[in-house]
């Protein structure tokens, strides 16, 4: 076996030997999910359960508004509904007896419509009845503010005694943001990007931690940064945390496979 042939030998060995390097980027963390909360029915402020900073579990009371008013409105429709039930149970009867009358040829074919009409209005008072309590309650469960998933409290904005106005723009009380995941944002070159599919795995380090995490998102078109010649396209990687601390914008590192 000649020189040559013992040198290409050896250079293929190394060659196949040696690992592959993984890939690293660099990225920014960021929220998966980030949501302004406003409560949608009028009234005044009268509990503020969290603070900013706070975490939260899905269902957690986040501020209520003065309870009194919305329990009047419920006793008030929950009344009517049972005087229009009354109007209505008897506006029944009276058809009835008009029907009767009419079988038996002592009701004219007027006052038959006119017993049919006062039902159907008795009828149609009762439902709107019962729509009003609904929405009487309704109302009530809306002025109790919860949160709607696990959350941590990015901003609290509501005091105790604030009035809410729904007619106008509800304004916003709480700033929540997913508080069991969050992202990492970067970007990579069109050389990179046929080797990156959704839900691939990685590794992604972050706060003197390493957390298991995957990619959600390939973007379409360039991002930003970089310039015509070398476009740039975002990618975006999603990892569970914990109670530890991460704040948006932290510098991460994502070891793709």
């Amino acid at each position: 076996m000649g020189k040559y042939t013992r040198g290409l030998m050896l250079a293929l060995y190394l060659l196949v030997s040696v690992p592959a390097v993984a890939t690293e980027l660099e990225g920014r963390l960021d929220w998966v999910n980030r949501v302004a909360l406003s409560i949608p029915v009028s009234g005044v402020i009268h509990e503020v359960g969290v603070e900013t900073g706070a975490r939260v579990k899905k269902g957690t009371v986040l501020a209520k508004l003065d309870p009194r008013p919305f329990a009047l409105h419920v006793r008030a429709a929950r009344a009517r509904l049972k005087s229009r039930k009354l109007q209505r149970d008897e506006a029944q009867r009276e058809l009835g007896r008009a029907r009767e009358l009419y079988e038996r040829t002592l009701l004219s074919d007027h006052d038959l419509q006119l017993a049919t009409i006062g039902y159907e209005t008795a009828e149609a008072d009762y439902q709107l009845a019962v729509a009003s309590l609904k929405q009487a309650e309704l109302d009530r469960e809306y002025s109790t503010l919860r949160a709607p998933f696990n959350a941590i409290v990015v901003q609290r904005l509501a005091v105790v005694g604030q009035t809410v106005a729904a007619s106008m723009q509800p304004p916003v009380l709480f700033v929540l943001a997913d508080g069991d995941h969050m992202r990492v944002r970067a970007v990579v070159g069109t050389a990179q990007l046929g080797d990156l599919h959704v839900g691939d795995e990685v590794r992604i380090q972050t706060g003197g931690r390493t957390y298991p995490g995957r990619l959600v998102f390939v973007a379409r078109e360039p991002a930003g940064e970089g310039s015509p010649a070398a476009p740039r396209y975002e990618v975006v990687f999603e990892f569970a945390v914990d109670a530890g601390t991460l704040h948006v914008g932290q510098a991460a590192q994502v070891t793709l496979p």
